[in-house]
């Protein structure tokens, strides 16, 4: 019995493993794109700022502002809350 035990116990391990590296790889992906953008902005801006027209440093500024309201709404949004809750909820059934 404790072998069986022991088994469904390492499978179950596998499983939130498997679900935390979904959930990991998914979020890293969504907020990589915004970060990137707001990156790429602000060393635009303090590498260009004397060569830049105040029209494009407005333009940079609002680029950085859209990225990081983007990010925001990721991690409000429901499908950031639903996957937690799917790995909350697999956690009691694995344990």
């Amino acid at each position: 019995m404790p072998i069986i035990v022991s088994q469904m116990s390492r499978e179950g391990s596998k499983h939130l493993s498997s679900l935390k590296s979904s959930f990991i790889s998914t979020i890293s992906h969504e907020l990589r794109t915004p970060l990137t953008k707001i990156l790429l902005s602000a060393e635009l801006l303090e590498r260009h700022s004397r060569k830049l027209s105040e029209d494009k440093k407005q333009e940079h500024i609002q680029k950085i502002k859209d990225a990081a309201k983007e990010m925001k709404e990721l991690l409000n949004s429901t499908e950031v809350a639903e996957q937690l809750a799917e790995v909350a909820n697999e956690i009691p059934e694995l344990v």
